[in-house]
């Protein structure tokens, strides 16, 4: 081999493993990012029932998927442990969209409590029994238990 071609090979090499070195670096500040954050632990039920004591939190809860939006995928909806007692989760920038594989999973959800206007937080399908939800979660990160 020449030193010309060696030297290709050299570069060639670099630039793939630089490459996916970036990629590590930022899913690893991705995550310390989300350890540095105070997360409140959380029951689904309490959660639920009093939101406003934790807006502008991060919480961590545990509960089923009741539905995904079919449409867009942006939107799923938790139970607790009454199944007519839910609360919205809302795709983020760190978690664009919900498989609709979670529909009946238990899963965890890490995300910020935020007070929202009703129109952004109803049910993707039109339903004249919707309740007006006034809190729901922007997720940070989600995952099936």
């Amino acid at each position: 081999m020449t030193m010309k071609n060696l030297l290709i090979l050299f570069v060639v090499i670099f630039a793939i493993y630089s490459c996916g070195g970036n990629a590590s670096k930022q899913e690893n500040a991705a995550v310390e990012q989300l350890q540095e954050l105070e997360v409140v632990d959380v029951s689904i039920d309490s959660l639920i029932a009093n939101p406003s004591v934790f807006a502008n939190q991060t919480v961590r809860f545990s509960a089923m998927v009741d539905h995904v939006c079919k449409h867009s995928g942006q939107k799923l909806t938790v139970i607790g442990s009454l199944p007519e007692v839910t609360i919205k989760v809302m795709g983020s920038e760190a978690v664009p969209s919900f498989e609709t594989s979670l529909n009946g999973a238990k899963v965890e959800v890490v995300g910020l409590v935020k007070g929202m206007a009703t129109e952004h937080v109803e049910t993707c399908e039109v339903d004249s029994t919707a309740q007006n939800i006034t809190y729901a979660i922007e997720c940070k990160t989600i995952k099936v238990l």
